[in-house]
């Protein structure tokens, strides 16, 4: 919650100074809370899955006033941010969605058991995935304007997606061996870094910054995000050491 918004913080001085609304966009997409994908990483990579339960549910709740005052402390020069109507929209989309999810939880179960709820949870991920994919088509379809104009604008966006998730993944991996951050504990913390939602993002810059580009720089992360995270999938257990990697090393000596 603190590296990530200085990285991107970082990059925007570096690579966004004729595009603020952009870069505005890039630190918007660091500081929200790590994505569902981060407990799948964190299954995939032999984590600490309960860990990384935890810092999503956490970190969503403490965003709701995390994000609009330290994006108007990092991006305020940028844009105009409307800190009060960021904090209402947090509470929409964060709030209501859990409210619901506990209501139709229990009117799932009212109606069928707890097996007939897990034989369908499967199918939660592809909906989720779709859902995902259509906000960015219709976010980017809000912005052809923009992007037939200044075609370029997209190309700057990834230059800095590319730039941020790089340094993510390996300034977050390298603190984590500094640190002596045991393996399982470590994925959760490097994925959460790398892995955001940016759904959460596409809302916030729609809902309040509309007549402006900071979208495009959501939609940017959007589109180096998951191709990086599954890049690194090969290259976090290499650069932690993990432990049956070193076991293995020791017995081919």
């Amino acid at each position: 919650m603190v590296l990530a918004p200085l990285l991107g913080y970082g990059i925007y001085h570096g690579l966004f100074r004729g595009y603020p609304e952009l870069g505005a966009g890039l630190i918007l997409s660091t500081m929200v809370c790590p994505g569902g994908m981060n407990t799948a990483w964190t299954g995939l990579l032999e984590g600490d899955v309960p860990l990384a339960i935890t810092l999503n549910a956490t970190t969503l709740l403490i965003s709701i006033v995390q994000i609009p005052y330290m994006f108007s402390l990092l991006a305020g020069s940028s844009v105009a941010v409307p800190v009060g109507s960021m904090v209402r929209t947090l509470v929409i989309i964060v709030v209501l969605p859990l409210a619901i999810g506990f209501a139709s939880r229990w009117a799932i179960l009212k109606r069928w058991d707890e097996k007939s709820l897990k034989s369908f949870s499967p199918n939660f991920a592809v909906i989720s995935g779709l859902s995902a994919i259509g906000v960015v088509f219709i976010s980017a379809a809000l912005k052809t304007h923009a992007l037939v104009k200044e075609p370029h604008l997209i190309l700057v966006g990834l230059a800095g997606a590319v730039a941020y998730y790089l340094l993510a993944y390996f300034v977050s991996a390298i603190l984590c061996r500094l640190g002596r951050i045991k393996y399982a504990q470590s994925i959760p913390l490097i994925y959460g870094t790398g892995t955001k939602n940016l759904s959460i993002a596409i809302a916030l810059s729609l809902a309040n910054f509309p007549n402006t580009n900071v979208v495009l720089g959501v939609i940017a992360c959007f589109m180096i995000q998951m191709p990086l995270a599954s890049v690194f999938y090969k290259v976090i257990p290499r650069i932690l050491r993990k432990p049956e990697d070193l076991t293995t090393q020791r017995g081919n000596q």
